[in-house]
């Protein structure tokens, strides 16, 4: 088993915050929130990222390809919520 490689990684992680879904949904940002579909606000602008954020603040990423990958999107994430006051 030498030539093992990283396809898909899939983390979870816990915001500090509670977040707005009412704003997520009307915010200008290309997010996907549908909660008779699936009851999480959708991200896909990382494909093959995507980026789940459920209404209790809980995060699923999955598709990532390393760590540093994940670090990235994660510090984008807490950003943008912050700078688009999603947070309640």
């Amino acid at each position: 088993m030498s030539n093992l490689t990283v396809d898909n990684m899939v983390i979870s992680t816990q915001l500090s915050d509670s977040l707005s879904f009412l704003k997520i949904r009307t915010s200008s940002y290309s997010l996907c929130y549908e909660p008779e579909l699936f009851p999480a606000a959708l991200i896909s602008c990382w494909l093959p990222v995507h980026v789940a954020i459920f209404h209790n603040s809980k995060v699923i990423i999955t598709g990532l390809k390393s760590h540093e990958q994940a670090n990235m999107i994660l510090d984008y994430l807490i950003e943008y919520v912050r700078t688009q006051r999603i947070v309640k």
